[in-house]
This record gives structure tokens, sequence and C-alpha cells, in this order.
């Protein structure tokens, strides 16, 4: 499709390049926002989940997007003393690793001249929309108040990270992941949670895939 075929020229995932396809039509500001967006998910984030980490939560105002969060936090870092990540939950290898995927994904996209900033209220709903189009295939709507969610296509369940930022979702897309956690008795459990989350607008879905949804 020429969708698929504008995604070849990215050097990234095959979500990631379809939501960078989709920033074309944005500015260069967007763009470059989403590519350390993308960067900062492709090293595995530079935050810790659970409940014991949760100081990095002061770096950021977001409740729309984990992903939009961590980018946050990011833009923060040069008011946080390095001594003070671990305590944060701050990763500090992956922030190392998220700057040089950065400026990698910058130079490959012609962005190398293009300031990140604070994410300007007009510019927080183009790069929703971006990453909604990346992950249309990884839609969760939540069908209880102890945040099980349900794939929307294959009828999984699964619980949200307790780690989200995102609060009282409906819809949402995310990354399903499975965590080991000890229990006090021995023994190990696996949590199968549902992390990255970032809230859909149904108008959105509507737009991208008109043949796989309807209003």
């Amino acid at each position: 499709t020429p969708i698929g075929r504008a995604m070849e020229r990215f050097p990234v995932e095959s979500n990631y390049a379809r939501m960078l396809v989709e920033a074309d039509q944005y500015s260069k500001e967007v763009q470059a926002k989403l590519a350390a967006i993308i960067a900062i998910q492709e090293v595995g984030g530079i935050v810790k989940g659970g409940t014991s980490f949760t100081g990095w939560r002061a770096y950021t105002k977001q409740h729309k997007s984990d992903l939009l969060a961590q980018y946050e936090v990011y833009l923060a870092l040069p008011q946080i003393a390095e001594l003070d990540y671990e305590d944060l939950g701050i990763i500090a290898k992956n922030v190392d690793k998220a700057g040089e995927v950065i400026e990698r994904l910058h130079h490959d996209l012609g962005l190398l001249e293009t300031t990140l900033n604070a994410i300007e209220p007009e510019e927080e709903l183009s790069l929703l929309q971006c990453i909604t189009a990346g992950e249309i295939d990884q839609i969760w709507y939540v069908i209880d108040d102890h945040n099980t969610v349900e794939h929307i296509f294959s009828g999984q369940q699964r619980e949200l990270s307790s780690s989200t930022v995102v609060r009282n979702p409906t819809l949402v897309t995310g990354t399903a992941f499975d965590l080991q956690v000890p229990l006090k008795s021995g023994g190990l459990d696996t949590l199968h949670l549902v992390t990255g989350i970032t809230v859909v607008n149904t108008d959105t879905l509507l737009e991208f895939a008109p043949h796989l949804f309807e209003s």
C-alpha cells in the first residue's frame, strides 16, 4: 500500500514507522517530538513501572498518554541531579541510550535543527493521533472498575499497568507485557499487563480505519 511503502523509509519498528508517516502532515516541531517519543520507547522507556518508584511523576502533568509523559520527564532531566535518578525511578542507562537514538532519528529525518521543547495543546492532539495510527492493532477497552481491559479484536483480557498516568480511560492503545513478581509464599506470579497506555479518540479510529470501525 502507499502507506506501507512510505513506512519503509523510516529506520524503526513498523508501528513507530506508521506513526512517523502520519506525522508527515504536521510541523517539523511535531515530527521532532514524535521522533523523541519513539526513541524513548525503543530503548525500553526511561522510568520504572510499579508503585515503588513514582517520584518521576512530579515532572509530568500528562494524563492522556504514558508515552507523552515520558517525553516530559526527558525534557525535565536537566533540572534533576543524576544522583537522584534511582530514588525517582529514572533509568540512567536508558536516558543515555534515548539521547543517542533521538540524535540518530533526528539526523535520519532531517530534524537536527529542530529544538525539543514542551508539547503545546494543539500539538498534543496531533501526537495522540499519530500514536493511535501506529497502534491501531493494539486497542483495548476497559471493562470494569479494576482496570481490566479487553483487546478489541482478539477478546484477550489483561490489566492496565499500575504505573500508567492515564486515569479512568474507556478506550486505549497499549502494549501487552507479562511481568513476573515474587510471591510471599515463594515462587512467582505472572501479571498479564498492558503498558504504554494512550487514550484513544473514537473519531480517530473512524478516520484511520473505516473498514474496521463504525460509529
